[in-house]
């Protein structure tokens, strides 16, 4: 064993441990050592010390008996006396544990303390003695023993020589223990002198050792390193053994051959980097870069290969050394070829062992070589493969190589990106050259444009005007010259207050447009040069210069003095309709008091009737104008402020999450606002056509409590915010009612709203009355209650109860003059029964026994009757279904265009009749919306010539402002209306429903055929459940368990049709559905000739007296009653199914 080989590590460990050896003998020799000293100490403490204690404390003891024994002479009283003897027995009592110590560490002979002890027996004998003397009165004699010379006193003398020999005893035997531990000492000393001498020898010839070996090859390595320092970056170290220094050696040695290996690279790297810098021509770049990557990483081929414009595949773009094989194209996203691995992982790939049918080949004169090894390098930007470059060797790669590549692959990637780049660049520079050229063009014809875009502001007939926050005009028009008979250089500048009747009004107005942003529809008074003044209404808004500041005030008006005009007209003809009307009446009162006289006055009567037939043409006339003008009212009226609906719809949905909340909420004020006053118009329209006797009831069988439900989920949410509560107290079992369904929602709508209105606390209770010839649906409520002298004029136009209660809680005073008037045409009447401040009951009675039945059909009734038919259309996903809109307000196109376009419909225009049937011949749409009120040729014409050229039956919903008279609903109902709705009403879940409804769902009838397989192979009686409530489904669901193959729908409508599709062994059918009710469904199926014959089961809440019986007189089959009885439906259905009924 070379013991130079041995580990440093383990030499340092053989000498800690020989030093730990000599620690551990010096420790143990040194506690021995100590051990002894210890003893030493403790018999010096054990026996002389406690032993001479004792004596002092034994003396002590002695002397104070023996003074005590003298004060008992002394003592002036018993008490005295007492405490003296009590002295004397604990002194006594201490000697005798003195005496006791003495016996314990005493280490001469014990006899003598035996001997002590006997003798202070004998005292204390004696002194007891003294005592009972002293205490029979014998003082003399008692003294006389006390005295030095006396009995006791020479014993004490004697006692005190004996303890003073112990003590001189005790002396001797400390000194001899200290003349012990001062010889221990000296053994010690000489113990310890000789183990640390030998330490520190064995220490210093260790330490030599060890240094020698570690300093030997630290100088080696650092000489070697002071070479490479000077740039000798061949030196190396020779230290040659096997232990650390000889690994450190090693490290140190690879160290060195990595920093040549590095310095290397990195010439490497700089060569690459100055040729990559040296070009920005692609062609010549590429060349270079790929011949330098060759030449360093002893590669015979390189190629580059870029991605294409398609961004699908990388093309062949330069090579070296390679064969036209190569010079093809790899597609970048099958990850195909030597390249897949690289695009697939973004990464370097080094592939080794290339199959021989490689693409890359390598061309000699002898020959062509297929390479052993590929390395792909992908050049990534943003995650895309940008580009490719591939080196091959017929050899192998070096490490070098692959160090050289990932080092620069950084480098090369945002130099190639950057060649790439300005190749785009320079192409983009010629385009935007050309393009530059085209700008200064369109700049040219941008000024043409905004002398047009001012020739269209001059050409507004309306008059506009911007002014600045403080008022003053900055800008006019034409119009506003010829309205206020100033120039336009007159009015800028100058205050805008001074051309209106009521400056303090416009002030206020335009600080609220500076203050909120924009005011709608203020009425002002526009003051001409000539002192003429012209009803106006002013819409303005703000605008904003480029820091976001408010820049000034935009302002149009509009002229009203036409309406205001057509208004006093209008009251002007009610005014003469009324004399002629009490006219009429007096000359009828002259004809009843002629009556007597008409055979002597036949020729003045003659003359009369012919007066009277002359007033009421002109009476009949004037109801007909009338009519017409507020047919067009309603139009006019209703479209423009549709159009405010419908855009600020389309702007709230455009705008929702790009804008402040602020800005946003004008939107909403727009559209609460403009529906507000949609609202007032259509009450006075209602209240004028009320007055015209031009308003027509449909009358129609129907739920009560339905109705009623339907409008308090309407109402509820009102309510909520008022912590309110309404309660149905309708019976839901009730009858139908035959009555205007429209009219009577329209007149509890506005009770129950009225209620909700007046009452702060409490709840809202609707409940049913019943008279003999009535019904009554009163309201209850807990609010502020009606005088009863104000209770007459609450149902007079434009009135409330008082002025207060008009100030706070609003509203026009429209509602229940309407709702009276509406319960007069229903041949009922409204009673109220009010208490201040205790609430108010409003109750709408209603005939009980009417003959009007179904006069007229609603839309409702024939919703979707052609679903059965067979339609001209395939059937289509949503986005491939084309809706043609056939409208002249921009507004309106605007909206539905951007409700069905985000929905996925196809969606083509048509703003007048010609137009629309042209679209329709070319088309073919599978819808169309259409507006009745159209320039040229309107609705009811296109509709007639739809129907009389065209074979197909398209489905087609009627948007209109106008009022549709029962004539009118006859027609639209005799060409295929699916729907009709009122402009201004217009909701888009609504609309897209109903778009939705009337379109094929190719979806429903997939199902329905898998659903026909189903029945065929289940092979269990079939049964059609028609129900519209959820929870009654689930619960004849659950009661008929898996027995049948149940089917469900939830309208009458589909009802209808699955019973037609899938002819069910039994249908269950509701009474009250909502389309069609149940009766209308009974009639549709018993016209089916396939299922004519099918049993139909009524299942209903109608319990009353005779609705059992007038249900089978109808035609059911059988009558189940609500709640369902589980047995009476079982019995039911099996005695239909199996023995007919």
């Amino acid at each position: 064993m070379n013991l130079k080989n041995i580990k440093i590590q383990t030499q340092i460990k053989l000498a800690f441990m020989a030093m730990i050896v000599f620690v551990v003998i010096m420790g143990v020799l040194t506690y021995m050592q100590t051990d002894e000293l210890q003893k030493q100490t403790k018999y010096l403490y054990d026996h002389p010390y406690q032993v001479r204690g004792a004596l002092g404390k034994l003396r002590a003891d002695i002397l104070i008996i023996h003074r005590e024994m003298k004060n008992l002479f002394i003592s002036e009283d018993q008490i005295e006396l007492v405490k003296t003897l009590e002295h004397i027995d604990v002194t006594k009592a201490d000697a005798f544990d003195q005496i006791e110590t003495l016996e314990k560490q005493y280490l001469g002979h014990k006899a003598e303390i035996v001997t002590i002890n006997m003798e202070f027996i004998i005292w204390n004998a004696m002194r007891e003695e003294t005592i009972r003397l002293l205490r029979a009165g014998q003082f003399q004699q008692a003294a006389s023993r006390t005295k030095e010379d006396g009995i006791a006193g020479s014993k004490v003398e004697h006692l005190l020589n004996s303890i003073q020999e112990i003590s001189e005893f005790e002396n001797n035997k400390g000194l001899s223990f200290y003349l012990n531990s001062v010889e221990l000492e000296k053994s010690l000393n000489k113990q310890l002198l000789i183990i640390v001498t030998l330490i520190l020898i064995f220490t210093i010839l260790l330490f030599y050792w060890v240094t020698q070996n570690i300093k030997k090859p630290i100088l080696l390595i650092s000489n070697a390193a002071r070479s490479i320092q000077k740039g000798k970056f061949d030196a190396r170290s020779n230290y040659e053994l096997k232990n650390e220094f000889g690994e450190l050696s090693d490290t140190f040695n690879a160290m060195a051959e990595s920093i040549q290996e590095n310095i290397r690279l990195n010439e490497n790297t700089t060569a690459l980097t100055e040729i990559m810098l040296s070009e920005e021509e692609a062609k010549s770049f590429f060349q270079k870069v790929l011949f330098s990557l060759a030449s360093l990483t002893g590669s015979q081929m390189a190629a580059v290969y870029l991605l294409s414009k398609d961004k699908t595949k990388l093309c062949y773009a330069h090579s070296i050394g390679m064969n036209d094989l190569a010079h093809q194209t790899f597609s970048i996203e099958r990850f195909e070829g030597e390249f897949g691995v690289s695009l697939s992982t973004h990464q370097v790939n080094h592939i080794k062992n290339l199959d021989k049918d490689t693409k890359f080949v390598f061309n000699t004169v002898s020959g062509t070589f297929i390479p052993r090894e590929i390395i792909t390098i992908p050049i990534i930007a943003g995650g895309v493969t940008e580009a490719v470059i591939s080196l091959a060797t017929v050899g192998a790669f070096n490490k070098q190589a692959l160090q050289l590549i990932d080092k620069n692959l950084a480098t090369l990637t945002s130099r190639i990106l950057g060649i790439l780049f300005y190749s785009k660049m320079k192409e983009l520079s010629e385009i935007l050259e050309q393009k530059n050229k085209e700008l200064e063009q369109q700049k040219n014809e941008l000024f043409k444009a905004s002398a047009y875009n001012r020739g269209l502001i001059e050409a507004s007939l309306d008059p506009l005007v911007t002014f600045s926050p403080d008022g003053i005009i900055s800008d006019v028009n034409k119009s506003t010259e010829d309205y206020t008979g100033y120039n336009r250089q007159d009015l800028i500048g100058t205050k805008v207050s001074n051309y209106f009747s009521m400056p303090e009004r416009v002030e206020e107005g335009y600080k609220k447009v500076l203050r909120e942003g924009f005011v709608r529809d203020y009425e002002l008074e526009l003051k001409h040069k000539s002192g003429k003044l012209v009803p106006v209404i002013y819409n303005a808004s703000v605008y904003y210069d480029n820091t976001g500041r408010i820049a000034g005030v935009f302002a149009a008006a509009r002229d009203i003095s036409e309406i205001k005009s057509a208004m006093e007209k209008l009251n002007f003809l009610n005014d003469e309709i009324k004399q002629r009307a009490e006219k009429l009446s007096l000359a009828n009162n002259e004809l009843e008091a002629q009556k007597n006289e008409l055979s002597t006055q036949s020729a003045e009567l003659a003359e009369q009737n012919t007066e009277l037939e002359m007033q009421k043409k002109q009476l009949d006339e004037a109801n007909k104008l009338k009519s017409v003008f507020l047919s067009n009212m309603s139009h006019e009226l209703r479209t423009p402020l549709n159009s405010v609906i419908a855009l600020s719809g389309v702007l709230s949905r455009k705008l929702k999450g790009k804008v402040n909340e602020v800005d946003y909420s004008y939107l909403d004020i727009i559209t609460k606002n403009g529906k507000n006053l949609l609202n007032l118009i259509n009450e006075i329209l209602d209240l004028s056509r009320i007055e015209a006797g031009k308003e027509e009831c449909i009358y129609s069988k129907f739920s009560i409590f339905e109705l009623v439900s339907e409008l308090t989920t309407m109402i509820q949410p009102s309510a909520d915010e008022k912590n309110l509560e309404i309660l149905n107290r309708i019976p839901q079992d009730f009858a139908l009612v035959t009555s205007d369904r429209q009219k009577v929602k329209h007149i509890l709508q506005n009770l129950i709203s009225n209620a909700v209105k007046f009452t702060d606390k409490g709840s809202i209770v609707v409940y049913l009355l019943k008279t003999t010839d009535y019904i009554g649906i009163a309201v209850k409520d807990t609010g502020i209650g009606i005088a009863a002298d104000l209770i007459p004029v609450i149902f007079d136009e434009f009135r409330q109860a008082d002025e207060k209660t008009a100030r706070l809680y609003g509203g026009s005073g429209l509602g229940l003059a309407i709702a009276k008037k509406y319960s007069e045409l229903l041949d009922g009447y409204i009673e109220v029964n009010a208490i201040p401040n205790k609430g108010s009951t409003f109750t709408l009675f209603l005939p009980l026994y009417n003959s009007k039945v179904d006069e007229v059909e609603t839309l409702s009734t024939f919703q979707g009757e052609n679903r059965d038919e067979k339609s001209f259309m395939a059937l289509k996903n949503k986005n491939e279904l084309r809706i043609l809109i056939v409208e002249d307000s921009e507004a309106q196109i605007i909206q539905l265009s951007e409700m069905l376009l985000s929905e996925g419909y196809q969606v083509d225009i048509a703003k007048e009749g010609q137009e629309a049937l042209q679209k329709i011949r070319v088309l073919m749409p599978d819808s169309i919306i259409l507006d009745l009120m159209m320039p040229g040729m309107d609705g009811f014409e296109i509709l007639k010539n739809i129907r009389e050229e065209f074979d197909f039956k398209v489905p087609i919903i009627v948007l209109t402002a106008k009022h549709i008279s029962k004539e009118e609903l006859s027609i639209l109902k005799g060409n295929n209306i699916s729907q009709l709705v009122q402009k201004g009403e217009l909701n888009r879940s609504e609309l897209l429903s109903k778009i939705e409804a009337m379109m094929p769902d190719k979806n429903r009838k997939k199902q329905v055929v898998q659903s026909e397989n189903v029945i065929k192979k289940a092979g269990d009686p079939t049964i059609l459940l028609v129900e519209d409530n959820p929870d009654n489904s689930l619960t004849i669901k659950a009661l008929l368990g898996d027995k049948y193959f149940l089917l469900l729908a939830e309208d009458g409508i589909t009802g209808l049709e699955k019973a037609r599709n899938f002819k069910p062994h039994l249908i269950l059918l509701d009474i009250s559905l909502p389309g069609i009710d149940g009766f209308e469904v009974l009639k549709g199926i018993r016209e089916t000739e396939s299922i004519k014959n099918v049993p139909v089961v009524a299942v209903t809440a109608r319990a009353m007296k005779g609705d059992k019986e007038m249900l089978l007189d109808f035609g059911f089959d059988a009558y189940i009653p609500k709640p369902v009885d589980d047995v009476l439906l079982e019995k039911t259905i099996n005695r239909l199914l199996n023995h007919g009924k």
